[in-house]
């Protein structure tokens, strides 16, 4: 929603392209981000879309019964549910730190119809939610969990991209990231720098020194493994950077935790709480960015005369977050019965899967004793504006040994993902699935539900 209608480079004069570069609107691109009034145009533009009511019309062929005004699609004979990403949310990479988010959030919840009364409007809060398909066939239920990775997201942790912005994009006030930069390493309140520091103070800090592990704080501080793990009331301490529980005359970080967050400590809360009460055979994760996608670091500035090559750790994922990432994949994989993550972003699609063992990534997703494997689908794009056909390069190659059928298994091009699902055989077996524009399967990988383990 945050691209502008006209095109800046052949346009640089036109009013949607011209803003003062800062955190938030970093070139001429990104000036309409946060802009809700841009965005509603862009919407209803969207929902009278021929194509898009045609879709509506398919998955409820009732819609007139729903009433009138913004109608409850998750009420349909083929329910429609669904989470934002950044665009969506009206700032590419967007974090908590958006304008008028709690606006933007409106706007979106009304395209969907969510109910006037739904606990998904209330201030303060994030769009997350769980919608059981199935519901009262025992055994066949599927819980679909809607996470907000938006809303309280911190912003990128500092050691994510220093090197990046000190070397890189700051010198040079040419660069796309320029601005951002320039915030992120010197901005925030008290001109330090607006990136998370509580990922380096905390999980690389306070948690590596010996003295610390028989603090009774430990384990909720520094095992993102533990149910404990980063609970709410836990803060940092000015004075010692270590951890501390929050008392109302305490010298904190005032109920900023103690790791750098992506869905927030409520929804953290909610999330192991609903998993844990869950009873259905499958549970399907939604989330805007990959769960697990590349553990090493990657070229992201080639090397000029004047200085060498500049590695980043992550892109837009939840590998820049790793003790969030890590308490995340744990709860998933403590969960009863079997967990699918059903992500996007990156204009490609492909089938990954994180086994427990001894693996390449064993290391730094300390999966080695995770009970079960998590499954994920990548299905990023559904016309050629956002999913343009690509060769195996670059960040496209799975080097990590996450894709079963080897590491350029991956469909460029539109694509959408399915799962098909036969419940009257004894090992319930599902399908998932990639298949191109024309609905053929192109990838596939088939789960046993019964024992959460590939066919």
């Amino acid at each position: 929603m945050d691209w502008p209608d006209t095109n800046c480079k052949e346009k640089p004069e036109h009013f949607e392209c011209n803003c003062t570069r800062d955190w938030l609107h970093v070139n001429r691109q990104t000036c309409l981000a946060g802009d809700v009034a841009h965005a509603r145009k862009k919407l209803e533009i969207q929902l009278q879309n021929p194509d898009y009511q045609q879709f509506v019309e398919y998955m409820c062929p009732d819609i007139k019964n729903l009433g009138s005004g913004h109608r409850d699609l998750s009420l349909c004979a083929r329910p429609i549910v669904g989470t934002w990403d950044d665009h969506d949310y009206n700032w590419q990479d967007g974090d908590k730190r958006l304008p008028n988010k709690e606006q933007q959030k409106k706007l979106y919840l009304d395209a969907f119809g969510v109910p006037s009364n739904s606990p998904r409007r209330e201030k303060d809060r994030g769009i997350y939610w769980k919608h059981t398909l199935n519901e009262g066939t025992k055994g066949k239920e599927i819980d679909v969990f809607l996470l907000d990775e938006r809303f309280h997201r911190d912003n990128k942790p500092c050691e994510t991209r220093r090197e990046f912005c000190e070397k890189v994009a700051v010198p040079d006030p040419k660069k796309y990231k320029h601005a951002w930069c320039k915030d992120f390493i010197f901005g925030g309140a008290d001109g330090k720098g607006s990136c998370c520091r509580k990922d380096e103070q905390i999980w690389a800090g306070w948690c590596k020194e010996n003295s610390q592990l028989g603090d009774d704080l430990w384990e909720a501080a520094c095992d993102p493994t533990s149910e404990t793990y980063g609970f709410p009331g836990l803060e940092i301490d000015i004075s010692s950077g270590g951890p501390i529980r929050a008392g109302p005359n305490s010298n904190t970080t005032h109920g900023e935790g103690v790791l750098c967050e992506v869905i927030g400590v409520n929804q953290r809360a909610w999330l192991q709480d609903e998993l844990r009460k869950s009873e259905a055979p499958l549970k399907l994760i939604v989330s805007g960015s990959p769960v697990f996608n590349n553990p090493e670091e990657f070229v992201c500035s080639k090397a000029l005369k004047r200085r060498p090559s500049v590695n980043c750790t992550c892109f837009d994922d939840y590998d820049c977050y790793r003790p969030a990432q890590l308490n995340l994949l744990h709860n998933l994989a403590q969960a009863p019965g079997c967990v699918v993550v059903l992500t996007g972003d990156f204009h490609f699609s492909d089938i990954k899967v994180l086994q427990p063992g001894s693996q390449k990534y064993s290391g730094a997703y300390d999966s080695f004793h995770l009970p079960r494997a998590i499954y994920q689908i990548m299905a990023s794009g559904l016309t050629t504006d956002t999913a343009q056909h690509a060769p195996c390069d670059g960040y496209r190659i799975d080097k990590a040994g996450f894709r079963p059928e080897g590491e350029c298994a991956f469909v460029s091009g539109p694509a959408f993902g399915m799962i098909e699902i036969d419940w009257d055989t004894p090992e319930q077996l599902a399908k998932l699935q990639i298949r191109d524009e024309f609905g053929v399967v192109t990838l596939e990988s088939t789960l046993r539900l019964d024992k959460c383990t590939p066919v």
